[in-house]
């Protein structure tokens, strides 16, 4: 597999099916969600980044996301919406950071 070094910054924001703010987000994903799985979603907008050579700048993507348990035991299903004025790299980047195929905070979940 060819991971490359990467970088996100920006904007992140994130919803749940749990009854009350995140578990995940204080226990790093470790928390049980609120009803045995989560369903959520996330939008990432990237002020800054890159992918190797791709620049990111600019880009937004936005995750549908079911877990069956905590986040950070993995077996997600995972939707991935893309930004249609990113460049086919820069898609084919996204896609690889954010299915855990990159490395990172993410590459350890994901399935």
């Amino acid at each position: 597999m060819d991971i490359k070094e990467w970088r996100i910054q920006g904007d992140f924001l994130m919803s749940c099916n749990c009854d009350v703010w995140c578990p995940c987000v204080l226990s790093l994903g470790k928390a049980m969600p609120t009803y045995t799985h989560c369903l959520s979603w996330w939008g990432i907008h990237c002020e800054k980044g890159y992918y190797g050579d791709t620049i990111l700048n600019g880009l937004t993507t936005t995750l549908l996301l079911e877990t069956p348990g905590p986040l950070a035991e993995g077996g997600w299903t995972l939707g991935i919406y893309l930004d249609e004025n990113g460049s086919p790299e820069a898609q084919e980047a996204l896609t690889k950071i954010f299915r855990g195929q990159a490395g990172g905070p993410i590459g350890g979940s994901p399935s």
